[in-house]
This record gives structure tokens, C-alpha cells and sequence, in this order.
């Protein structure tokens, strides 16, 4: 679990990178975008896959704010390789649904330790 607390950490930092890039004035690489979502993504790999073999209580809560979060990410991520604007609005959505996940999946961390 601490292992997929990490990832998120890491995930998060480039998540604010980014946020701060969209609202200045020089776009953010693509590249770095590729990368959160790939890394986001393989988070919620690795939780599935610890929810799977865990026993008792599980952060399945966690997992269904990341998707959600994951799906928004993906819109954006089509409508910019469409060359096209998508409301900033949209992404604080996106931020609010993956900041759920993250709390709800440091909650349980902590609450197992």
C-alpha cells in the first residue's frame, strides 16, 4: 500500500505541474501529460491488483474515483490531441474526483498502519 501511496505522490506532482502550466502561458509538454496518466494509470493497476488479494476491508471507494477521474483525464487528453480547447472548468472536475480518490486512499493507509 505504501508502494501505491508513492505512485500517487508522483502522480500528484505532475498533476499540479500541469495545472500550473494551464493557466500560464506557456503549454505544458505533451509529454508530461502522457506521463501522468500513464503513471496514474498503472496506480490504479496496482490497486486493483492489492484490492484483489487483500482480505477484510479494501479502499474499492478509491478505485471508482480514480476511474472516473481517469475518464475526465482521457477527455482531455483527446480534445488536445485534436488540437482543440477544452473548458478549464473540466479540469477542476478531474481534480476534484482524483483528490477524492487520493484522500479516501490515504485514509485507509493510515488506518491500517
Amino acid at each position: 500500500m505504501s508502494f501505491i501511496i508513492g505512485v500517487y505522490f508522483v502522480v500528484a506532482c505532475l498533476g499540479i505541474y500541469l495545472l500550473f502550466k494551464l493557466f500560464s502561458k506557456t503549454p505544458p509538454k505533451f509529454i508530461i501529460g502522457i506521463i501522468h496518466g500513464a503513471v496514474a494509470l498503472f496506480g490504479i493497476g496496482a490497486l486493483i491488483f492489492y484490492i484483489s488479494m487483500a482480505k477484510g476491508d479494501t479502499p474499492y471507494m478509491s478505485v471508482f474515483f480514480f476511474v472516473i477521474a481517469l475518464c475526465i483525464g482521457g477527455g482531455m487528453l483527446a480534445t488536445t490531441m485534436l488540437k482543440k480547447k477544452f473548458p478549464k472548468w473540466i479540469a477542476f472536475i478531474h481534480i476534484a474526483f482524483a483528490l477524492a480518490g487520493i484522500i479516501v486512499l490515504y485514509k485507509f493507509w493510515i488506518n491500517t498502519l
